[in-house]
């Protein structure tokens, strides 16, 4: 109830709206009341559809449509079903089936604040997000898809990334249960083709598809590609998303929702641009997204292999784990290899023990096992027993599906070639479409998955012990930091993966200078922004854009910074990770770095600022 005199306390006082004024006059002379009446919720629906509409500034209007949904999450709390239908049949006629003029203004205006430095993604989006909640309960959830959410930004790819990961770390609204769940399955339909093409049709109502060139329409594919896996990382959706994974309930479909997502946007060799950006952010977030997430997520999987989806699904995991791995070797990224090396080997030994397990699965989880050069000592043997289970059947499907595979690493190679089972990589120019597509956009996680308890083993915290700064799992053994790091404590398994850093690492390659431009007509808004940002203005190491600006992740140089071919910049947060991780190394040299060196660089900001503004002439220039 509170939430809902507020908004119309805002659009009385700051906005001078006079009916807002005499709801609250109504409201007080009956506060005795514990909860409000269907009719006090009703007529405030009333005041607030008419100010979303027709308030005399878009900051009203904005207040407008979040009272609305604040009105409709508390009748979904407070009322009966009947009664809830009657206030979804008033927001509908009253205020969505008019919304456009209002839409256009709000759409516009989160393009134009997601990204300036300092701003709050989740305060750019929330009137969006409010408009999203109420299209889901009152037209339906299974009508609301990810063209609706782009209809809703304007075609803005960004803001829409934005929405789904700002609904995702804020709490679930009241009333819609699978609201997390429906935002992941929106991020799995905005990477795939058909919503691409939708876009292009959408820019340009004439384009003659069967006229256009299949290298063209590829094209504009790939750049969509990389707008969305830019936002995913700029907007930090896969930590938003471990969060809303919190959930028990829907942990599971949650978990496949993102893994279909990201094989969209990593799984084929000309996918390099946003596999390269994916395969980083999941390499120097692994401990939590690896160990507390996929790791239970995967010996679930394996548990119930015998049947059609997990093994699907399993296979699938098994693919898109091996696409990044083969972007982050392109990257010269050991990080992600060296973090998968032990769970791969588990998931082998695991799927072996089941008598049950299907030859394909064994072979996915066998070429991931390769795909992290893990072909060696106690290892091989462990291959060896899995080469002999799967030539039981026939030794050329086992070469036919090898084949079929295509997401190898060089180390993968080299380790079947140990085998004795020869592999090429197939031409990096060659139309890499899967063969076997483990993705149907018509898939649902498998009966059984919402409603169902999946707790598994490490999926959960102790609830002992320090929080761990890295993981955000409670240790009650582990080490606090020292210099740069004295007073933060990390886990055991945090602190043994940075002392164990490997020796030939060096560095990292920073993003280009500038980016191309061919086949961003499809692209508006913040999401044009985004693929346009050249390398100054990128984080050096996650390829965010450098708008943070409060002091504990501020950009910064460090020494080296200057070695490369423009001076990078760094998110400090994403330096410290990456400082910790390799051992105390500078990403740049690979020499010894001392993170006390980093200086803040707010010309970085001010030549973001001038970019996102439209003074980019100059922004690349100022920022070095």
């Amino acid at each position: 109830m509170e939430s809902i005199v507020q908004a119309l306390q805002q659009c009385a006082s700051a906005h001078g709206n006079l009916s807002a004024q005499e709801v609250l006059q109504s409201w007080q002379t009956d506060m005795a009341v514990p909860e409000p009446s269907e009719d006090f919720v009703g007529t405030a629906v009333f005041t607030l559809a008419a100010g979303a509409l027709q308030g005399a500034s878009l900051e009203e209007r904005q207040v407008c449509v979040v009272g609305i949904e604040r009105c409709l999450a508390a009748a979904a709390a407070l009322f009966d079903a009947d009664a809830q239908r009657r206030l979804q049949q008033t927001v509908l006629e009253r205020t969505l089936r008019r919304f456009d003029e209002s839409g256009d203004a709000l759409a516009a205006k989160a393009s134009l604040e997601v990204l300036l430095p300092g701003q709050s993604a989740a305060t750019a989006t929330e009137p969006l997000r409010a408009v999203l909640a109420l299209l889901l309960r009152c037209v339906g959830t299974e009508r609301i898809t990810a063209k609706e959410l782009l209809e809703l930004v304007r075609g803005d790819v960004a803001v829409a990334v934005a929405v789904i990961a700002e609904g995702l770390a804020a709490p679930r609204p009241v009333g819609l249960p699978l609201w997390s769940l429906q935002l992941c399955r929106m991020l799995q339909q905005l990477t795939s083709p058909d919503v691409s093409t939708w876009l292009m049709q959408r820019a340009d109502p004439s384009m003659d598809f069967s006229a256009t060139p299949m290298a063209e329409f590829r094209a504009k594919q790939l750049v969509h590609c990389q707008v969305v896996a830019l936002a995913v990382v700029q907007f930090d959706v896969l930590g938003h998303a471990l969060l809303a994974a919190e959930q028990p309930a829907q942990r599971q479909p949650i978990l496949a929702a993102l893994i279909r997502a990201v094989h969209s946007l990593v799984g084929s060799r000309d996918l390099m641009g946003p596999g390269r950006l994916i395969s980083r952010c999941v390499a120097f977030d692994f401990m939590r997204l690896g160990f507390r997430f996929l790791a239970p997520f995967a010996r679930k999987l394996i548990d119930e292999v015998h049947a059609r989806e997990p093994a699907k699904t399993l296979r699938l995991t098994c693919r898109v784990l091996s696409w990044l791995l083969v972007h982050a070797e392109a990257d010269g990224n050991p990080f992600l290899a060296e973090s998968l090396r032990p769970l791969a080997v588990e998931w082998l030994m695991r799927a072996l023990g089941k008598s049950n397990a299907q030859g394909d699965c064994l072979l996915a989880l066998l070429a991931l096992t390769a795909n992290c050069n893990t072909i060696e000592g106690k290892v091989l043997d462990l291959a060896i027993e899995t080469l002999e289970k799967l030539m039981q059947s026939s030794v050329l499907k086992l070469e036919i599906d090898l084949r079929h595979w295509r997401a190898f690493t060089n180390s993968g190679v080299e380790g079947f070639s140990s085998l004795g089972l020869e592999i090429s990589i197939p031409d990096e120019s060659a139309g890499m479409s899967e063969p076997e597509n483990e993705i149907d956009s018509e898939d649902e996680a498998w009966p059984g998955t919402v409603g169902v308890d999946w707790h598994c083993e490490g999926a959960e915290p102790t609830g002992t012990g320090n929080p761990c700064c890295e993981c955000g799992q409670r240790a009650s053994e582990g080490c606090f930091g020292e210099g740069y790091f004295e007073g933060l404590w990390y886990c055991l398994r945090c602190w043994d993966s940075w002392q164990d850093a490997p020796p030939e690492m060096t560095a990292i390659s920073p993003w280009p200078l500038e980016s191309g431009k061919d086949g961003q007509a499809e692209q508006c808004g913040s999401g044009a922004l985004l693929l346009r940002a050249p390398g100054p203005l990128r984080c050096g190491i996650s390829g965010m854009l450098l708008t943070h600006t409060d002091p504990a992740n501020a950009p910064v140089h460090i020494p080296g910074s200057l070695s490369a071919s423009y001076a990078v910049a760094f998110h400090r947060r994403s330096l410290e990770r990456w400082h910790r991780r390799s051992g105390g190394r500078c990403p740049i040299t690979g020499q010894p770095l001392d993170l006390k060196d980093a200086v803040e660089c707010p010309a970085v900001t001010q030549a973001l600022l001038q970019f996102l503004t439209g003074d980019s002439g100059q922004a690349g220039s100022e920022a070095q």
